[in-house]
């Protein structure tokens, strides 16, 4: 698995949800891939959400998460 996280580029509002998948998840939130798509696609709105579960379907499927674009972690 993977988290695909809603990954919106602002670095507070990341901040919060990295923190969030680390309060739900505990020691194993640094073990869990997390990716966003927002970043190839921009944020696509009301859309989004269909859009990205397809790529994180997608992704299961194939076993590879993509990188984060314009991330350096």
């Amino acid at each position: 698995g993977h988290i695909n996280a809603h990954g919106s580029g602002e670095p507070e509002e990341d901040a919060i949800e990295a923190a969030a998948i680390h309060e739900i998840f505990g020691p194993l939130g640094s073990t869990i891939p997390v990716t966003s798509i927002k970043g190839y696609i921009g944020n696509s709105g009301a859309g989004g959400g269909f859009v990205e579960i397809i790529a994180s379907l997608l992704t299961s499927a194939e076993g590879l998460a993509p990188k984060t674009l314009n991330s350096d972690r």
